[in-house]
């Protein structure tokens, strides 16, 4: 794979993460159009880490303050504590779901995109 193979997958990556479209789907639809070599596991694991990377960097301050509601929260008003706490809980709510089909569905989901 090229630098510009690697750079269009990651354009494709970084455009369709947040759609309601699959962005793993299009790592393994778009080789197949360009006649990109497909790039393995190790580049969709790094696509999505440099993903996460951005994420966490652009939500930086919301993250530190959740983290400070859990591990320190006589750092925090009442109110602010309260509301950073409750966010907290939904995220980990909200991620159970995709958590449990991951782990219950992990391998169907190996077969589809490993060679």
């Amino acid at each position: 794979m090229t630098v510009l193979d690697a750079l269009i997958l990651g354009v494709v990556q970084g455009f369709t993460e947040f759609l309601p479209v699959s962005s793993s789907g299009h790592l393994v639809l778009v080789p197949e159009f360009f006649g990109i070599p497909t790039p393995g596991l190790g580049f969709d694991i790094l696509v999505h880490l440099a993903t996460l990377v951005a994420v966490v960097g652009y939500f930086i301050n919301d993250v530190v303050k959740i983290v400070t509601s859990i591990v320190a929260p006589r750092r925090m008003a009442r109110g602010e504590l309260k509301y950073w706490r409750r966010l907290f809980i939904f995220l980990v709510i909200g991620s159970i779901p995709a958590g449990l089909a991951g782990f219950l569905l992990g391998d169907v989901f190996e077969g589809f995109f490993s060679d």
